[in-house]
């Protein structure tokens, strides 16, 4: 999500992440507070310990989405890939633009399901509304962090996919525009360590419960009635 143009959902295995690292030792950690005092957590700055935490507390679902999603190894794949980005990115859109908290500072709002359907419209697909997922919510600080560490986190995956992309024979012109605007500013996601850095450790469960339904989002998108 450049002025109102940028960063779409990019999603990459959890294998090819580099936020952080997972705890060694998963089992005695439940809440962010028994976190602060576990074995496997590294003790250091709050941000690295919240963001590990975060990463932890999505570990499976975003196994799901990997699942989900399946190979992006033809065009076929890429124009799935295309329907459940869309289905995932335009409920994400609405509900921050109908969020009543302010925009925090270091964080823009970048929407980016424009491209996605003139990606699409390349190809030859319809973009015709699918039955929405289920509501987002966005209430307060928390559900806002949850959701962009999933959103903007996700951007990271973009220059692979374009590369990937690019192979299929699409470009910035043609049919992937969406990663190839997602590639030019990593300034969000920037803005929402930042943002972690300062939120309090006692919203950290509220902001993983956020985080994880952001993506269980996704993966609903990425359901067969929602992307073929």
């Amino acid at each position: 999500m450049e002025a109102a143009h940028l960063h779409v959902i990019t999603f990459v295995p959890t294998s090819m992440q580099r936020i952080g690292q997972f705890p060694s030792e998963k089992a005695t950690c439940g809440t962010y507070s028994d976190k602060k005092h576990c074995t496997g957590f590294t003790r250091g700055r709050e941000p690295d310990l919240l963001r590990s935490f975060l990463r932890q507390q999505t570990a499976d679902v975003h196994a799901r989405l990997d699942d989900a999603i399946g190979p992006f190894n033809s065009p076929e794949a890429y124009a799935r890939y295309l329907r459940g980005t869309l289905a995932f990115r335009e409920p994400i859109e609405a509900a921050l633009m109908q969020a009543s908290i302010p925009p925090p500072d270091g964080w823009r709002f970048c929407p980016l399901a424009w491209s996605i359907r003139a990606d699409m419209t390349d190809l030859g697909l319809s973009t015709s509304p699918k039955p929405a997922p289920a509501a987002v919510r966005i209430a307060d600080i928390s559900d806002l962090l949850g959701t962009l560490y999933v959103l903007e986190g996700s951007a990271l995956g973009a220059r692979i996919l374009l590369q990937r992309a690019r192979k299929l024979g699409f470009s910035e012109e043609f049919g992937a525009r969406h990663l190839a605007l997602q590639t030019r500013d990593q300034d969000n996601w920037r803005g929402v360590l930042g943002l972690l850095e300062r939120h309090q450790p006692s919203q950290a469960d509220a902001t993983a419960k956020a985080s994880i339904a952001a993506f269980a989002l996704a993966v609903e998108a990425f359901a067969p009635g929602n992307a073929r």
